[in-house]
């Protein structure tokens, strides 16, 4: 049986796309911390949703606004939140990170 993770292994550098979901999920982003910081060597590339659903939540907003004016002012208010949980995440573990817009 062939392990479909094998090539991870050797990659050196390896893009994860994180949705909003896992984002929410309690100890999400700390998991996807954890897993980069115990390849010492890779290069990773993070993608990531979030900041809408963070924003809404920073607002008030029981539901995904439709106006495209709310929804960058959801993007807006929870794009330093995402920011700061991924800075808070990575430090914990002692990984070095650069965030890229």
């Amino acid at each position: 049986m062939v392990d479909a993770r094998s090539p991870l292994t050797r990659a050196r550098r390896v893009v994860v796309k994180i949705g909003s979901r896992t984002l929410a999920a309690t100890g999400g982003l700390r998991r996807l911390a954890s897993s980069i910081a115990a390849r010492p060597g890779a290069a990773f590339v993070v993608v990531s949703s979030g900041a809408i659903a963070l924003g809404m939540k920073k607002l008030g907003y029981r539901a995904r606004p439709k106006e495209m004016a709310r929804l960058q002012a959801a993007a807006a208010a929870g794009q330093s939140l995402l920011m700061r949980a991924y800075e808070e995440a990575f430090e914990e573990r002692g990984s070095r990170w650069r965030r890229c817009s």
